[in-house]
C-alpha cells in the first residue's frame, strides 16, 4: 500500500523546494496589470490620502471659524507687505503738521529789522523826495517815448 502524505505537508515541501532550488521549479508567467488596473489603484489611494485635505474647513479674512484653534506656542508674525503697505498711505494721507520755531522767528525778526534800519540810514544820506529833480525825470520819459515811436 501507498504512503498517504497528508496534503499540507506536500505543500510545504513543494514550497521548501521551490526556495532552496529555484532553477528546477520556474516560475509562471503572469500577464501584465492593464493600465486600467494602475489608474484605479492610483485614484485610490488619492482619494484615501486626500480625504483629509478636503474636510479643511474653507476660513477667510474676518470669518469665525468652526472650531476653536490653539497654538502650541505663542509668536508674533509680521506681515511686512501689508504692513509696507499701510505705511505708505498713513505717508500720503497725513496731513504735515507746522510748528512754529520761537527761535527761528526770532532771528528772522531781527533780521528783519537789521534791513529795515540799512534802509532808513540809506534814506537819509540820500535826502527827501524825490532824489531826483522832477524836471530830468521827465524830460528823461518823454525822450525813451520818442525814441520807440
Amino acid at each position: 500500500m501507498p504512503s498517504r502524505i497528508p496534503p499540507a505537508i506536500q505543500q510545504l515541501t513543494h514550497w521548501i523546494r521551490q526556495q532552496l532550488l529555484p532553477a528546477a521549479y520556474p516560475r509562471k508567467r503572469t500577464p501584465s496589470a492593464s493600465p486600467l488596473i494602475l489608474v484605479v489603484a492610483v485614484m485610490s489611494i488619492t482619494t484615501l490620502m486626500g480625504q483629509r485635505f478636503y474636510d479643511q474647513p474653507a476660513l477667510d479674512v474676518g470669518r469665525v471659524s468652526p472650531s476653536t484653534i490653539v497654538a502650541p506656542e505663542s509668536v508674533s508674525v509680521e506681515d511686512s507687505h501689508s504692513t509696507e503697505e499701510k505705511r505708505k498711505a498713513a505717508r500720503t494721507g497725513a496731513v504735515p503738521v507746522l510748528r512754529m520755531d520761537t527761535t527761528i522767528n526770532q532771528q528772522i525778526y531781527q533780521d528783519l529789522q537789521r534791513l529795515l534800519e540799512q534802509g532808513d540810514v540809506v534814506r537819509q544820506q540820500l535826502g527827501p523826495f524825490p532824489i531826483v529833480p522832477l524836471s530830468l525825470l521827465i524830460v528823461t520819459g518823454k525822450q525813451i517815448g520818442r525814441a520807440h515811436v
